[in-house]
């Protein structure tokens, strides 16, 4: 009777030519033939750069015992080119081949043949063993030679921004002055929002192509490697030498900054220019929105530009734009009356205190639970405390916001959520042309539908402003 198998192939290093995918499949091709099973090509299931030290992370090694264990039994035996291939595992080595063995399916290596006795069982088991001491010998020789290197104070890893990689140290590039000015002004109060997007403005990118972050700047003022520090967590400890490459931050520099680091509150931005137009402008080559993209000047930028998904730089002063926009709205804002009275903008600021009355309850919470430590506490009291007299300093000076709806899109004492309520009530889209520099608004209104139409741009409203 003609056995019906298929074959599982798996790479997990493709500089390994014996166990190439190629390799594999002329060999296991091979077996089949000199033993008249029926393979097809079908019946090949592929992991390619996947350990086997866990099985959970194989998809088509999922797929192939999920089928070998169907109803209709469409296999018989499982080819692979060595047991290592099948699993290195032996804990889940034995558990997948009882689970195939339970439905008739047998797991065969065509270069490690065994007997069909409790000697070839003995056998295979011992195989198995091996194979997961092979994978736990290396992973401690890895780990024990990332220990030895970072001992030596080599490199460990990619170089952060600041510095290049040679073969086995750090050097600071031209990137370098900037990283000491970012330590700088953070120890001087600066806050890391706006570092990141004064970097941004400045061009920088993270190793990912990306607009910096408040947290990717966090995450750079605590890394130690701009102490000219080495830094390896290993199984026995930290492993950490001083002096292992040239430094870019001084020492007491680096302290100050992780003393900030822990004890400064992080501050959020309450209003602003950016969240009154945030997804409201986009870009006429692309139509990507335009976002936040540096804070000295305050700019926006195409957020898809920013990224390397549009070729063409829509870059503007944030004022400048906000100005374009109550400019190009006062001959359709102007003659509609008010819509936002004191009492509801009142009503918005008492919100915002419930809210941290709120939030403060829980704060307390949780110190008297043990989550939060004393000093994590007092700093997280300051912050609210300080917001909440805020939200009640605006409360109880709210001013008249004018007599028509125009004088009210550009008063600053009106919570930025009303303003951008009042734009998006009045206008569908508005599109900033860079070269031109135009900014078309299409009126929210009968006959204003948007399409993708580019002649629909300019024919929306008879009257773009100039920027």
């Amino acid at each position: 009777m003609t056995k019906k198998a298929c074959a599982y192939i798996r790479v997990s290093d493709e500089r390994q030519d014996e166990y190439s995918p190629d390799s594999q499949r002329k060999r296991i091709i091979a077996f089949a033939q000199q033993h008249s099973m029926m393979l097809c090509p079908e019946d090949f299931f592929y992991d390619d750069g996947i350990s086997a030290k866990t099985a959970a992370n194989r998809t088509a090694f999922q797929q192939m015992i999920a089928r070998a264990r169907r109803a209709d039994h469409p296999y018989d035996v499982i080819l692979v080119w060595k047991f290592s291939r099948f699993a290195r595992n032996q804990e889940e080595a034995i558990v997948y081949k009882n689970l195939l063995r339970k439905t008739g399916v047998e797991v065969v290596s065509v270069s490690e043949p065994l007997t069909d006795d409790p000697f070839g069982a003995l056998i295979e088991r011992i195989i198995e063993w091996m194979d997961e001491y092979y994978i736990t010998n290396l992973s401690a020789e890895v780990r024990r030679g990332m220990t030895e290197k970072a001992e030596r104070g080599e490199a460990m890893g990619q170089a952060v921004f600041g510095y290049d990689r040679t073969t086995k140290s750090y050097v600071p590039n031209a990137d370098a002055p900037q990283v000491l000015e970012l330590f700088r002004a953070f120890a001087g109060g600066a806050q890391a929002a706006e570092l990141a997007e004064g970097l941004a403005s400045s061009g920088v990118r993270t190793g990912r192509g990306t607009i910096p972050t408040a947290r990717w700047v966090r995450y750079l003022l605590q890394n130690p490697v701009y102490m000219g520090q080495v830094r390896w967590k290993s199984a026995d400890g930290t492993v950490t030498v001083a002096q292992a490459h040239p430094a870019i931050v001084p020492p007491e520099l680096y302290e100050a900054v992780q003393v900030r680091l822990r004890t400064a509150p992080r501050t959020r931005v309450i209003s602003g220019e950016a969240d009154l137009l945030a997804g409201l402008v986009y870009c006429s080559a692309c139509g990507g929105p335009l976002v936040r993209a540096g804070a000295n000047p305050p700019t926006m930028q195409c957020g898809r530009y920013a990224r390397g998904r549009c070729s063409v730089s829509h870059s503007i002063s944030r004022k400048k734009l906000v100005q374009a926009v109550f400019d190009g709205l006062r001959p359709v804002l102007e003659p509609v009356p008010a819509c936002v009275g004191t009492e509801n903008v009142v009503s918005y600021w008492q919100k915002r205190m419930k809210q941290t009355d709120d939030r403060l309850r829980r704060a307390a919470a949780a110190y008297q639970n043990g989550v939060d430590t004393l000093a994590e506490y007092r700093a997280v009291k300051e912050r609210l405390e300080a917001e909440r007299a805020e939200y009640g300093a605006r409360a109880a000076a709210v001013p008249a916001f004018g007599e028509n709806l125009w004088t009210q899109l550009q008063s600053e004492a009106l919570p930025v959520m009303y303003r951008r309520m009042l734009l998006q009530a009045v206008a569908v889209r508005m599109v900033y042309h860079r070269r031109e520099e135009r900014l078309d608004i299409y009126l929210n209104g009968p006959g204003q539908e948007m399409t993708d139409d580019p002649a629909d741009r300019t024919a929306s409203w008879g009257h773009p402003c100039g920027i």
